[in-house]
């Protein structure tokens, strides 16, 4: 998904620890029905019966979304996002900006080709940019009008990219970035040494870490959203 981002705007990385049974089985299915016959009827028949099976903000989220504009772009997204973030077993993390420096530092393919869209040669590489998109039988990618990018880990990843960013220890990690060059291309694109934003990566590496051993924990799986904001 290709789009022009003003200098004012950033991308940031957010992930989600979500029940892959509701996404994959129940969600991406009425996605599917919802697109192909160009009614939302699917879509909001599961977002009845999933509100039944929730409560708190979640239930509102969902309550809201149904009484959206019946039919259009605007109210499928507001009903597609409504069920993910019932699907959430965590609170979400926003790794800011700093995502694609860390995966420079997870990923050493990150450092040798350019464009954030490569796919990862690691597995702890593969912790920011997934293994998939999250998509329908015909290839509907779970995106919004902020998406830069989605991409999906299913469950039976999470455990071997929980492994391999455990074994990233801060020593490790300034270690590392001592290796990095100066003049690394990297987003966002800023005239500072990489190697001076240590503190920032390291938080971002932590966070990363927690998110994968939460999935691997309640069996789930990880939502990623490239975000633009400010669009």
């Amino acid at each position: 998904m290709a789009h022009s981002v003003k200098e004012t705007w950033r991308i940031v990385l957010t992930l989600e620890v979500v029940d892959a049974e509701l996404v994959e089985r129940r969600a991406l299915p009425a996605i599917e029905a919802a697109r192909s016959r160009r009614k939302l009827g699917p879509l909001r028949a599961l977002a009845r019966e999933v509100a039944r099976e929730v409560d708190g903000l979640e239930q509102a989220r969902l309550e809201a979304a149904l009484v959206a504009d019946p039919e259009g772009d605007e109210a499928f997204e507001e009903l597609a996002w409504a069920l993910l973030a019932a699907g959430r077993m965590a609170p979400p993390v926003c790794l800011g900006e700093e995502w694609d420096l860390l995966r420079a530092l997870l990923d050493p393919a990150r450092r040798r080709e350019g464009g954030i869209a490569r796919v990862a040669s690691s597995a702890a590489g593969e912790a920011l940019v997934g293994s998939g998109p999250l998509e329908t039988r015909t290839g509907f990618a779970l995106a919004r009008k902020r998406s830069y990018a989605t991409k999906w880990v299913a469950p039976r990843r999470v455990p071997a990219i929980a492994r391999a960013l455990a074994r990233w220890t801060p020593a490790r990690v300034h270690r590392e970035l001592a290796t990095l060059p100066a003049d690394l291309a990297v987003y966002p694109a800023r005239r500072r040494d990489p190697r001076a934003r240590a503190r920032r990566v390291e938080e971002s590496l932590r966070l990363l870490l927690w998110t994968y051993e939460t999935a691997r924990d309640a069996g789930a799986g990880v939502f990623l959203e490239l975000a633009i904001e400010g669009a």
